[in-house]
């Protein structure tokens, strides 16, 4: 794995831990698997694809805060 700044980055593990992803209105809840590592970040957390897949997310580069999933009957939910 390397990091942002295209260093190594050794793991150290991982867990996987059921998350809730919400808004306060409408939520998912996956398994997630996290790795654990140790390095200097700004953020505390980054999710790959395979757990915005898992909960259905599709991202949005135009809207870089934002990530819409679905809540079924074809009506999109933004967070």
């Amino acid at each position: 794995m390397y990091g942002f700044a295209g260093d190594q980055v050794e793991v150290h593990g991982h867990i996987e831990l059921r998350t809730t992803f919400t808004d306060g209105t409408t939520s998912r809840t996956a398994n997630i698997r996290y790795l654990i590592v140790n390095a200097p970040s700004a953020y505390n957390i980054l999710f790959g694809r395979p757990a915005l897949n898992r909960i259905g997310v599709v991202a949005s580069t135009a809207h870089e805060d934002e990530v819409a999933f679905p809540r079924g009957y074809g009506d999109d939910h933004q967070v």
